[in-house]
């Protein structure tokens, strides 16, 4: 009895595992619900303290980095000191891109409100303006052609061109073309860009090829989109790209009101004749031109002399088109598609000469109603 009752009395073991509870102090008071949740609150408004405050010290030390580097500091280019101001203004957006709004008609509950829809822009390529003159980054060329030694390293440096020539910082677009562009400008830009990237000299011509197109085809862009020779220059300077100086926009303005360049720009954009093209085609400077052909180009200079316009001389030389391919066209241009061309070319004048009107006619009511309201006052 006595070993059973030994047996009953059992001590407590010390290496008996203790409940994970009482290792972590839990408290085992009872709280009531209010009790809770206020401490809860407090506990999560400490969590968002320290989450803000680690926040600001980031931003902060950000705002330090940024201050600190300047697009223009590589040695070879000190002198310039180029500000690049507008890409400045960007510094929340991503590296390689900015975010810009349009106007999207939703349907939803609003009833079709017109509604601003975040979408990517032109490419800043600010990680690459950022770069010091140690971290410029090699391109290989083969044959004044770049080549590598990646796609990537490839597709950056042609985003890069485009960047520069698309800044008014670097080249306005007030230049009536490329070759008045001083050498200054283009050396400095080849310079710039030769402090991002090491490019050896065969590749210099490819650079500067590349911003020459680069440049044209965004001048063309701004014009196309926001030049309207139906509105006023007042309209037209309220509507201008935010990254284009109001200055030289409406010095742009200007030249392309210019009657004389409309005239220029019409004439360029209208489609050679038959005959021109053959003859332009067949016809080189310091060359022989075949006796047959010269014989068919005298054809074409004595009908258009004697009365004949320019497609009745061609048809009257050489014959009527046959049916599939037309000449002086090249391949897969038929006779339907061009009537086609036609029409829509004939729709869209027709719209532009209707705009025209109204706007006229809106402008002729306003001056009556302002003459009316005049003659009331006196």
């Amino acid at each position: 009895m006595n070993q059973a009752a030994a047996l009953k009395r059992k001590l407590p073991n010390p290496n008996k595992a203790q409940s994970p509870m009482k290792n972590i102090g839990f408290d085992f008071q009872y709280r009531s619900s209010a009790e809770l949740a206020k401490k809860f609150q407090i506990k999560r408004e400490k969590l968002a303290s320290d989450r803000n405050d680690k926040a600001a010290k980031e931003h902060a030390l950000l705002g330090v980095k940024k201050n600190e580097v300047r697009f223009m500091s590589s040695p070879i280019i000190d002198e310039h000191e180029i500000k690049l101001d507008n890409f400045a203004a960007q510094d929340e957006v991503g590296d390689d891109e900015f975010i810009g709004d349009e106007d999207m008609n939703i349907d939803g509950v609003a009833g079709g409100t017109s509604e601003k829809k975040r979408v990517r822009g032109q490419t800043t390529c600010k990680n690459i303006h950022a770069r010091s003159f140690e971290e410029r980054e090699e391109v290989t060329f083969d044959k004044g052609q770049a080549v590598g030694p990646t796609d990537k390293r490839v597709s950056d440096l042609t985003n890069f061109l485009g960047a520069i020539a698309r800044n008014p910082k670097f080249i306005p677009l007030v230049h009536t073309s490329w070759h008045v562009v001083s050498k200054d400008i283009k050396q400095r830009m080849w310079e710039y860009v030769n402090s991002k990237f090491l490019i050896p000299a065969e590749g210099e011509k490819w650079v500067m090829t590349s911003l020459r197109d680069a440049w044209k085809r965004h001048k063309r862009n701004i014009k196309k989109k926001y030049f309207d020779k139906n509105a006023t220059i007042d309209e037209m300077l309220q509507n201008r790209p935010n990254e284009i100086p109001e200055v030289q926009f409406g010095q742009l303005i200007e030249y392309w009101d210019d009657r004389n360049v409309q005239c220029a720009t019409k004439e360029n954009n209208e489609e050679p004749s038959k005959s021109r093209m053959f003859i332009t085609t067949r016809t080189k400077k310091g060359k022989e031109v075949h006796t047959d052909t010269q014989v068919a180009i005298s054809e074409l200079q004595n009908c258009q002399c004697s009365g004949e316009t320019a497609d009745d001389a061609f048809r009257v030389v050489f014959g009527k088109e046959q049916p599939g391919r037309v000449r002086c066209y090249g391949r897969s241009v038929m006779t339907s598609s061009l009537k086609k061309d036609e029409e829509i070319t004939k729709i869209k004048q027709k719209h532009a000469n209707e705009i025209t009107s109204l706007k006229e006619e809106m402008k002729e009511m306003m001056r009556e109603e302002m003459r009316y309201l005049f003659s009331q006052l006196v």
